[in-house]
């Protein structure tokens, strides 16, 4: 009886386990969106001419201040793209996780400050190793 009464436990605890399985990243810096303005949504980016098409190199006089580099034979980028505002936004990736369905998920957080006089195309890019190029992706707005 007590053998099975442990067995049980365990397979109650190990169906109880978690969900989702966190995925490493580097977060891309020093660029700027400059696809079509009209889109919005999520981005997988798997090569240097998709990367090209939709990002330009925005290197700043600063420690630190070049584009960060991608090598497309080990990674791919993921990206949230969210719609041209003239309110200085600040996109910030809370996590990047493979869930149980197997799906590539990125959960981000959104700054919004008062309007400007200057427009901007907000977005968050992430750079993942290879390995996770095939799976579905998605991005989903954490509220606090």
């Amino acid at each position: 009886m007590i053998p099975l009464l442990f067995a049980s436990v365990l397979f109650g605890l190990a169906a109880c386990g978690p969900q989702q399985r966190m995925i490493g990243y580097r977060e891309a810096r020093h660029y700027y969106f400059c696809g079509d303005t009209a889109f919005t949504g999520p981005l997988r980016i798997t090569s240097e001419d998709e990367l090209n098409a939709s990002f330009a190199p925005a290197a700043v006089m600063t420690r630190d201040g070049e584009p960060t580099k991608i090598d497309f034979a080990k990674a791919f980028a993921v990206a949230r793209i969210l719609p041209r505002t003239d309110r200085p936004t600040t996109v910030e990736p809370v996590a990047l996780q493979r869930t149980r369905g197997g799906t590539l998920l990125l959960t981000y957080r959104v700054s919004r400050r008062e309007p400007s006089s200057w427009i901007m195309h907000p977005f968050v890019m992430l750079f993942v190793n290879r390995r996770y190029v095939n799976l579905p992706f998605e991005a989903v707005e954490v509220t606090d």
